[in-house]
């Protein structure tokens, strides 16, 4: 589990390029934010699609996948970890907590229009560990 700080830090190095980054949500939940630059993969994608799809993007690369609180992700990184490392990935990360305790840290969030404060809930349920945030 990659902490949301570390993860800051591998962005802000002078060269991120090194890291890619990867949203474990269904669609409706990332168009409404998502971590910058992230890519969205659906969470029922099996490993052969997933490198099929992004085998050549991720060799020599950092993954670090989320989804709401990290269950999502944490199974999905399971299912592809034996390929990734085939596919010469150098390491793979959950963010720990995933996007919920990423905004509640006060880090950003973006969807189509630039940064934002809304967060998909995922249910009613879960969604109450999002606290919002004060307007400026």
């Amino acid at each position: 589990h990659l902490p949301a700080d570390k993860l800051v830090e591998k962005i802000e190095k002078d060269d991120s390029s090194h890291i890619l980054i990867f949203d474990v949500r269904k669609p409706e939940e990332y168009q409404r934010s998502h971590l910058k630059n992230a890519i969205q993969v659906d969470p029922d994608m099996d490993a052969e699609t997933f490198i099929r799809k992004y085998g050549k993007r991720i060799e020599n690369k950092e993954l670090v996948f989320y989804c709401s609180v990290g269950k999502r992700s944490s199974v999905f990184i399971e299912r592809i970890m034996d390929s990734a490392q085939k596919a010469n990935a150098v390491s793979w990360y959950n963010l720990r907590g995933g996007i919920f305790r990423w905004y509640n840290l006060g880090y950003p969030v973006f969807n189509d229009r630039g940064e934002t404060d809304d967060i998909h809930p995922f249910n009613s349920f879960w969604g109450q560990l999002v606290r919002k945030r004060e307007k400026k």
